[in-house]
């Protein structure tokens, strides 16, 4: 099944520049030599970025306002309203409202599980940078393990989005008002939101990339 897969890949990437000639090419994948390190590059290139920001994603703010010189930033792991020289900080963890603090909690697990898993995949696309092109069983958990992470990445993408729009524990008459949809509280998305974008969309193209690995 992997030879077939591989032969497939080759045949398109034999309209590649990079092509070499047929006799120094691998016997059971002809003219993939130079495509496959080529392609081995991308991965590990765009895994490291892909990791970088999931990581940073951890550390940014997800949202931001600023009204009457009173900024509020919402990060993965906490609230924090500066006005003047005091700030004041709610840790997501002592929310009242369980939809909150579940989702929240949920978007901390899977990003950090992405830069996790990302941080594997660099390990082993560095290994794979000095392995033979036989080597299918650790090509297939590259693939696995950048499905997961996309996954990951999407699932967040996914939740504070719907927070965005739909806010949390709006069927209890107390806390609807506390806990508003972000867009209608006047936030904005922020550095965390597009840096998991890009990873997860970072994760779906190197998985792509590993076609030709």
């Amino acid at each position: 099944m992997c030879q077939k897969y591989c032969k497939l890949c080759c045949f398109l990437s034999s309209f590649s520049p990079f092509t070499v000639n047929k006799s120094k090419a691998i016997p059971f994948e002809p003219g993939c030599t130079k495509t496959m390190i080529c392609a081995r590059v991308f991965v590990l290139i765009l895994a490291i970025v892909a990791t970088a920001c999931a990581a940073c994603a951890n550390v940014f703010a997800v949202f931001q306002k600023e009204v009457a010189g009173v900024k509020t930033i919402q990060t993965l792991w906490y609230s924090k309203v500066s006005a003047g020289p005091s700030d004041t900080v709610s840790k997501v963890a002592d929310s009242v409202c369980a939809q909150f603090k579940l989702f929240f909690t949920v978007c901390e697990g899977v990003t950090v599980g992405a830069a996790g898993l990302g941080f594997i995949v660099v390990l082993l696309a560095i290994v794979r940078l000095f392995t033979g092109p036989a080597l299918c069983f650790l090509k297939c958990l590259i693939s696995f393990l950048l499905s997961l992470a996309f996954a990951a990445s999407g699932v967040c993408v996914a939740l504070v989005v719907y927070g965005y729009l739909k806010g949390y524990c709006q069927d209890d008459a107390i806390l609807a008002p506390l806990y508003l949809p972000f867009k209608e509280s006047g936030f904005d998305f922020w550095v965390s939101f597009y840096l998991i974008c890009i990873a997860c969309g970072l994760f779906m193209i190197t998985n792509l990339f590993q076609c030709c690995a």
